[in-house]
């Protein structure tokens, strides 16, 4: 099981070592909380690969809607809403990228995802 303490910058770095810089820089930034750390990160480059298409890299593409899946799967009541709260919320933003983000979700993390539409509208733009 991966609990919500171990969501920390070397969990990150694990996944996305090209990530390095922006990963420590914004743990120096934030407030040391996992939320943050993982929203400030992760979101813009996910937003930038699924609204860009960036067919020149779908691995990074498949490794973060992997590791998405792997919080969804392995994580405890509190990773899965770090998941929910801050990482697949943000998606519902554009609907382009929440679109191509819903066909790249694993069966958990779609699951998490569909919790989302209770309480929020799939986005029209």
């Amino acid at each position: 099981m991966l609990n919500y303490s171990d969501l920390d910058e070397e969990l990150l770095m694990q996944w996305f070592p090209e990530l390095e810089e922006r990963i420590f820089t914004e743990s120096e930034l934030s407030i040391n909380l996992p939320h943050c750390l993982y929203a400030d990160v992760l979101n813009p480059v996910v937003k930038d690969y699924l609204r860009y298409d960036n067919t020149g890299d779908p691995i990074m593409l498949n490794r973060i809607f992997d590791f998405f899946e792997y919080l969804a799967s392995e994580g405890d009541a509190e990773t899965k809403n770090l998941l929910q709260v801050s990482l697949l919320e943000a998606l519902w933003e554009e609907h382009g990228i929440y679109k191509r983000a819903c066909d790249l979700m694993g069966p958990n993390t779609r699951q998490i995802n569909d919790n989302i539409r209770g309480y929020m509208k799939e986005p029209l733009i």
